[in-house]
């Protein structure tokens, strides 16, 4: 209850409230931003943006996805989108943007302060937020580069009008994040870019307005509540692109000044975000990045401290990146993002490492980076392409490596992985992008995924499945007595309380490398019971110890989620999985049942969980093991 009582005094709302998820949107009580409070907004700007209009011949001839791209921006020219697992959806001539349109849920056009999200209408406000981000301008951009037909940039003009027209600032959902806020301007300057040569006066004008108010309304309502977090950082990277944009001084020195303190402040020393969510962990390095590379471009540098930090953050995308390529979903996954230039799959991270081989002329980030990717290119230009061509190759290979301090531990052999969650709770113990996960790992043997976390599926949008996704079953560690490591509150959907003080015990990378960590969740029960797990890996084989220290009888499961489409079978002994095979613990009993995986936010799959489960009693050591 202290946890809660803290939230309580931080956000000034009743136990009542809290229980019953009365999330309001809270705001100082600040001027409404009025045209008529603004004097001399400027009409045009100096910012050297990450491309130039100039080169749009050789990014064609450079770029190749070019079939995709005009495809995507074809559908949005008739108001097709796909969003947040929606698949392919009209949404009519005339779009709502305060509407889910996935659930039919729309919000009302009243001040963004008195916004709710209800958890009883089944809505998820991440879809009108989604839709009005606006990341579709960089499709439409470049798809009028490569055919040079106007209805790309007709259609931009029509989307960012009708938008002011019915978003008035201050009024609607739209205007309740201001994160979202952010990334909205930001994405609006990146379609100008994209299209300035073409632009008549008379839009330039409205948009300029309603550009210059985003940054009003951004300074105004800055995020600072619980604890400052990636909204946060995307305000004050919002903040940047736009003072850069409009000339304001003022905001790119505030923003610099923020960037600064927040990388001290949000990400651990060993280079990972304190969230302690792999997606997360990717929004907040691409919103460090980003802004760096901006302000570099006008002539502005970080300190050495942060940059040295800043590669930091993409050492741990390089090394928890599987060797598929692809991340590991740990913690909460809402494919969240800045600006969107590519198709990459939604969980292949590496742009990030492909950026940085740049920006600190690596060459294990180019040997991990599978590549220039198209991220690179757009942030980069063609000077950023020559010198990572220019970077020589290294023989080196990644290793094993533990990330104490972020809690997460890798043990690399040959093209064999595993990644182990035992650490801190996020936002310095509130949760919020948490999930009941400790002790639980992923597995990717040759190159192909064995176990993996089963990610998020969704947030307010359905709270029932959101609480399912972050529930300690849905993870690939023990449970007990059919508890909840950390307590969940059913309709506090952003809170967990810290009830497992996880602690590694040793990370040993000798002839074995050897993981020890334990949990105190079960602490809690009437008999307590204190849960370590030992990892062994040993050449072909991984040996796996559960250690289970309490003095009377509990109902124990263990469980392991499989990736999709995996063959599996079951013997007197062992369950064969794929080409491996894992021992069946002695005396305990099997089940393989249905389950679900989300590879996406909003996209939920079958797949098969493997359970073993008994009535045991405690002390008692539980040992098998993985060959292949």
């Amino acid at each position: 209850m202290k946890k809660i009582f803290l939230i309580k005094e931080l956000f000034n709302f009743s136990i009542k409230d809290l229980f019953k998820l009365r999330i309001k949107i809270f705001r100082k009580k600040v001027k409404p931003i009025s045209i008529r409070y603004i004097k001399d907004i400027p009409n045009k700007t100096n910012l050297k943006f990450f491309f130039d209009t100039k080169n749009k011949k050789s990014y064609k001839r450079f770029l190749k996805d070019k079939k995709n791209t005009i495809k995507n921006a074809n559908k949005i020219c008739n108001n097709v989108f796909n969003l947040l697992g929606s698949g392919n959806k009209f949404l009519g001539k005339n779009i709502n943007w305060r509407e889910d349109f996935k659930s039919g849920y729309s919000w009302p056009l009243i001040s963004y302060n008195k916004i709710k999200i209800d958890l009883s209408k089944k809505a998820d406000i991440k879809v009108p937020w989604e839709l009005s981000r606006f990341q579709f301008s960089t499709e439409l951009g470049k798809a009028y580069w490569y055919t040079g037909k106007k209805k790309y940039l007709e259609k931009w003009k029509e989307l960012i009008l009708d938008w002011i027209k019915k978003n008035p600032v201050e009024y609607g959902p739209n205007w309740a994040c201001t994160m979202d806020v952010a990334i909205r301007a930001v994405n609006w300057i990146t379609g100008y870019f994209f299209f300035e040569d073409k632009l008549d006066e008379i839009f330039k004008k409205e948009f300029y307005k309603n550009l210059y108010m985003h940054g009003l309304f951004i300074r105004n309502n800055l995020e600072l509540f619980p604890v400052k977090n990636n909204h946060y950082l995307s305000d004050i990277v919002g903040l940047i692109y736009l003072g850069l944009f409009f000339g304001r001084k003022d905001w790119v020195n505030f923003g610099k000044k923020e960037l600064e303190n927040e990388i001290k402040n949000q990400v651990f020393n060993d280079g990972v975000n304190y969230e302690t969510s792999i997606s997360y962990h990717r929004l907040v390095t691409e919103l460090f990045l980003s802004a760096t590379i901006l302000l570099m471009k006008n002539g502005i540098k970080m300190s050495n401290e942060f940059m040295k930090k800043l590669k930091k953050m993409i050492e741990f995308v390089m090394y928890y990146t599987k060797p598929n390529g692809l991340a590991p979903m740990i913690g909460d996954n809402d494919d969240g993002r800045l600006h969107i230039f590519s198709h990459n799959n939604i969980n292949d991270h590496r742009y990030l490492i492909s950026i940085g081989a740049v920006l600190f002329y690596n060459k294990l980030f180019k040997k991990y980076s599978n590549g220039f990717n198209e991220e690179a290119f757009w942030l980069l230009d063609l000077t950023g392409y020559r010198k990572f061509k220019s970077i020589k190759k290294t023989y080196e290979k990644l290793t094993s490596k533990s990330f104490r301090e972020g809690g997460f531990h890798i043990i690399r052999s040959y093209k064999n992985y595993i990644i182990i969650r035992c650490g801190k709770h996020g936002l310095n113990g509130l949760g919020s992008h948490n999930h009941n996960d400790q002790l639980s790992f992923e597995l990717n043997i040759s190159g192909k995924d064995i176990f993996i976390d089963p990610g998020t599926y969704i947030y307010t949008g359905d709270a029932k499945n959101r609480n399912f996704f972050r529930s300690t079953e849905m993870h690939n560690t023990i449970r007990i007595d059919k508890k909840e490591q950390n307590k969940i509150y059913p309709e506090i959907v952003f809170f967990l309380t810290d009830n497992t003080k996880s602690k590694l015990i040793k990370f040993i990378k000798n002839n074995k490398i050897i993981f020890v960590g334990e949990h105190y969740g079960y602490k809690k029960l009437m008999d307590p019971v204190t849960h370590q797990r030992t990892i062994i890996f040993d050449k072909n084989k991984i040996i796996i110890k559960e250690s289970l220290k309490g003095k009377k009888s509990h109902f124990i499961e263990i469980i392991f989620h499989l990736v999709r489409n995996i063959k599996i079978r079951k013997t007197i002994k062992e369950i064969k999985i794929g080409k491996l095979s894992m021992t069946i613990p002695k005396n305990f009993k099997v089940k393989i049942k249905e389950g679900f995986i989300s590879e996406s936010y909003g996209i939920k799959e079958k797949s098969k969980i493997i359970v073993f489960y008994k009535n045991l009693k405690l002390p008692e050591i539980i040992t098998y093991k993985i060959k292949f």
